[in-house]
């Protein structure tokens, strides 16, 4: 039946090998009852659709009003379209593929039947539900599931559940599976019940400290950057006079010179600065993509301890939000910080001491499919802390070849943050998770050109950076079990990244500054930084 035809009565076929397509409107049924005979649906179906014989399975994208059947050896239903009650097959191989919705219960009878669900399927009555029998059924849950009534894998032999990775999980079972796969997620059982933990969230403590730290101290560089010691003003007016010195022999030759140091101004200064950011990494072993934003404010104060040698202090606070896959889980993190810095030059070499230290609030939201809950969904909610150290150093110089300014410098940082403990509510699985411990080492090496006037400076680099952090087992109760897990992720890091500062002298007092950078691999990771921010002289 084509689009916008509509059948008044029933559709009706005996007719072996000639299957039914329906893109229009039939007002009852449609039936057919010879082998080879299956029905393509895309249209709407008032009442039911029925099919019986051998390999006359059912494809359906439309809307079927009643019930959907199928009999007959591998006779199976992929069904992205809308059952208003319930999906049927009987037969040995008869597969049952839902990603659209069924009203009441998804039902197979038949040996090796499985049932692969990514839609929704009951709505809580008696007798909802999905219902396998046969030798060695199979329930695979996909992400999107959402399942409202009762789990019955009732046949004999091995009775398998899957679950993919980035759902969680809590299954109440009227026969319960004995085989189990997860995917390397952690999981819990205990008598007909499963509990099934996406670890995603857990896994990306140590990337959120790296976020926070590359965020406060990136800052403070870009404020060191402006202030002529490394980098950008450092040069303030050198660049003819390097080319002019040198010549064009010397450049062949790539001979260097080192710079020679420049007057630098003597006041101390107050800085304010803005930043924010945003990480992407995909799925890795167990654990499924994540998204990361954050942004933060940072002010600080310094001066010139003696020539040569500038301290500064500095505060403020962020914020950063971690979304999951497939809408797995949230978190939101307050962090507020304080801490210090020292920068020193020594003709052509320089080097940044830094220092910060805060607390960190998390609230985390966890989404939890549960059959025996109101509408399929739980969220379970938790409230925790964690409190943070991290010192970096940066060691660099800075020479000329040919005129053009060259400034290469490396950085090592550590990382530290303790997580307090805590317990869900809110969801019937009972997941706490103990107080445990991040930590991480952060190393970069790159090579910044700057370029300066009496107006300004403009920064570019490049470099590398890798991080590599622990990856030691989470302890946690799921589902009254204890269970000791490694979270996954990634534990080791290497990135390329470019980026550059750029500045701008407003009058004698006050600068202008922007900052950014963006980092790339070959593994599905990336992050990108930006900031902007000012100081002022007195």
């Amino acid at each position: 039946m084509a689009p916008g035809i509509t059948i008044v009565g029933d559709v009706i076929t005996n007719v072996p090998n000639a299957p039914v397509v329906n893109q229009g409107t039939v007002t009852i049924d449609i039936r057919t009852f010879s082998p080879n005979s299956g029905v393509t649906n895309s249209g709407t179906i008032n009442q039911a659709l029925q099919t019986e014989g051998a390999n006359s399975g059912v494809v359906n994208s439309g809307s079927v009003g009643t019930n959907l059947q199928t009999i007959g050896a591998n006779s199976g239903v992929t069904n992205s379209g809308s059952v208003g009650t319930n999906i049927t097959t009987t037969g040995v191989n008869s597969d049952v593929m839902n990603s659209g919705s069924v009203g009441t219960n998804i039902t197979t009878t038949g040996a090796n039947s499985s049932v692969t669900n990514a839609g929704s399927v009951g709505s809580g009555a008696a007798g909802d539900g999905i219902f396998i029998n046969g030798a060695n059924p199979t329930l695979t849950l996909l992400t999107g599931s959402i399942i409202q009534g009762q789990l019955d894998l009732a046949g004999a032999g091995t009775r398998t559940l899957n679950v993919v990775n980035g759902l969680n999980a809590m299954l109440t079972f009227v026969t319960a599976p004995n085989v189990i796969n997860t995917n390397g997620a952690p999981f819990a059982v205990n008598g007909t019940q499963v509990a099934v933990l996406d670890p995603t969230a857990i896994g990306q403590a140590d990337e959120m400290l790296a976020d926070l730290t590359s965020g406060i101290f990136n800052a403070v560089h870009a404020r060191l950057n402006g202030a002529g010691l490394g980098a950008a003003n450092s040069f303030f007016g050198r660049g003819a006079d390097a080319s002019s010195r040198m010549g064009l022999g010397a450049a062949m030759h790539l001979r260097a010179e080192p710079a020679a140091p420049v007057s630098h101004d003597r006041r101390s200064g107050i800085w304010v600065q803005a930043f924010a950011g945003h990480r992407k990494d995909d799925s890795s072993g167990p654990t499924v993509g994540a998204l990361s934003t954050y942004e933060g404010g940072i002010a600080g104060v310094d001066g010139w301890l003696m020539p040569g040698v500038r301290i500064g202090g500095f505060a403020g606070g962020a914020r950063a939000e971690l979304d999951t896959a497939f809408n797995a889980q949230e978190i939101n993190v307050d962090s507020f910080f304080g801490g210090g810095y020292a920068s020193f030059r020594q003709e052509s070499w320089f080097a940044h001491v830094m220092l910060s230290a805060g607390r960190s609030g998390h609230d985390s939201t966890r989404r939890v499919v549960n059959n025996l809950a109101p509408g399929g969904i739980q969220f379970g909610t938790a409230s925790y802390n964690g409190d943070f150290i991290s010192p970096e150093m940066t060691v660099g110089t800075t020479f000329a070849i040919g005129g053009l300014v060259i400034e290469p410098s490396g950085r090592l940082r550590y990382a530290h943050i303790s997580l307090d403990g805590y317990s869900e509510t809110g969801v019937a699985d009972g997941l706490s998770i103990a107080s445990r411990d991040v930590s991480l080492w952060l190393g970069r090496a790159q090579v910044a050109f700057p370029f300066a006037d009496e107006n300004g400076t403009f920064s570019p680099r490049v470099g590398v950076e890798a991080w590599s952090s622990d990856s030691d087992n989470v302890s946690a109760v799921l589902l009254g079990q204890t269970l000791s897990f490694r979270p996954g992720g990634q534990d080791d890091e290497v990135t390329g990244f470019v980026g550059a500062t750029a500045t701008a002298n407003l009058d004698g007092n006050t600068t202008l500054y922007l900052d950014g950078e963006m980092h790339f691999d070959g593994d599905g990771y990336s992050r990108s930084e930006a900031r902007g921010g000012f100081r002022v002289r007195f």
